[in-house]
C-alpha cells in the first residue's frame, strides 16, 4: 500500500517539477529576437562616442578598447559591425528604441544614461591610484599632481597628501608622485600603490533594455577577456 502511494505522489509531483523547471530555463527572455535580428541582418548595429582610450575616432572608423572588443565580437558571431558616430545622449535614446545594438563609449556602470537602459557587467574595473612614490614611501605630506579637472583633489587632502592639478600629468616639468589609472601609471613607468584607491571606474557596454539573447553571448565573450583588457591598455598598443 505504501509503494503505490508513493508511486502515486511521484506521478502528481512529476509534471510540476517540469513547470517549475521550464520557468527556470536557462535562456533569458527575447522578446526582440536582438541575436536573430542581427544575424539576418548581417551586422551589429553600433553606436560609437570618441572617449580615448575606451573609442577613438579614425575617419568614420572607430578604434580603441572597446572598438576592438565590439569588433573581434562580432566576428566571433560571423558578423561584419556598423558604425554609427553620435553623442551618448543620441545613442541612449536609439538603444530605447532598438535602432542600435550596443553603445561603445567609455560608459561606467554608474553613468546614469546606462541605469536608463542596459548594460552587460563591468567587463573592465579601472582602479585610480598614485603613481612614483618613493620605495616604502607614505602619501602623507606627499605632493601628488592630479589632471586638471579630475575628482581627485578631496580624496587626497583627506589621506594627507598635497594635490595640485595640472594640465598635462606626463610634460617634462612635472614631478614626483602623480594621480592617474594604475594602468596609465603602469604604461609610463610608475608603479601604482598597490592598495591605495582614490576612486574606482567599472567600464561596461550599453546594450537595449532588457535581457537578450545577444547580451548572453556578449557577456560570455567580454569576461574571458578580461585579462587581456588590462594588458592592452599598459601597452598602449593599438589592439588587445
Amino acid at each position: 500500500m505504501r509503494l503505490s502511494r508513493t508511486i502515486a505522489a511521484a506521478r502528481t509531483a512529476l509534471p510540476l517539477l517540469l513547470v517549475a523547471a521550464l520557468g527556470c530555463h536557462p535562456f533569458p527572455k527575447d522578446p526582440e529576437d536582438s541575436l536573430e535580428r542581427a544575424r539576418e541582418r548581417g551586422r551589429l548595429r553600433v553606436g560609437v562616442s570618441e572617449a580615448p582610450p575606451w573609442v577613438v575616432r579614425d575617419g568614420e572608423e572607430a578604434r580603441g578598447v572597446e572598438p576592438d572588443l565590439v569588433r573581434s565580437f562580432a566576428e566571433s558571431l560571423g558578423l561584419a559591425v556598423d558604425w554609427r558616430w553620435g553623442t551618448v545622449e543620441e545613442h541612449v535614446a536609439a538603444l530605447e528604441a532598438f535602432r542600435l545594438d550596443l553603445l561603445a563609449g567609455g560608459i561606467t556602470a554608474s553613468n546614469p544614461s546606462a541605469k536608463k537602459i542596459g548594460a552587460t557587467r563591468a567587463y573592465y574595473e579601472e582602479r585610480i591610484t598614485v603613481g612614483g612614490l618613493p620605495a616604502g614611501g607614505s602619501i602623507k605630506g606627499a605632493r601628488v599632481a592630479v589632471p586638471k579637472g579630475k575628482p581627485w583633489i578631496d580624496p587626497l587632502e583627506e589621506r594627507g597628501a598635497r594635490p595640485y592639478e595640472v594640465d598635462d600629468l606626463w610634460a617634462s616639468e612635472v614631478r614626483g608622485p602623480r594621480a592617474a589609472p594604475a594602468w596609465e601609471l603602469a604604461r609610463h613607468g610608475r608603479t601604482p600603490h598597490p592598495e591605495l584607491r582614490l576612486a574606482r571606474h567599472r567600464h561596461v557596454l550599453a546594450v537595449p533594455p532588457g535581457e537578450n539573447a545577444l547580451l548572453v553571448h556578449l557577456e560570455r565573450y567580454l569576461q574571458a577577456r578580461r585579462p587581456a583588457v588590462e594588458d592592452r591598455l599598459r601597452r598602449g598598443e593599438d589592439r588587445p
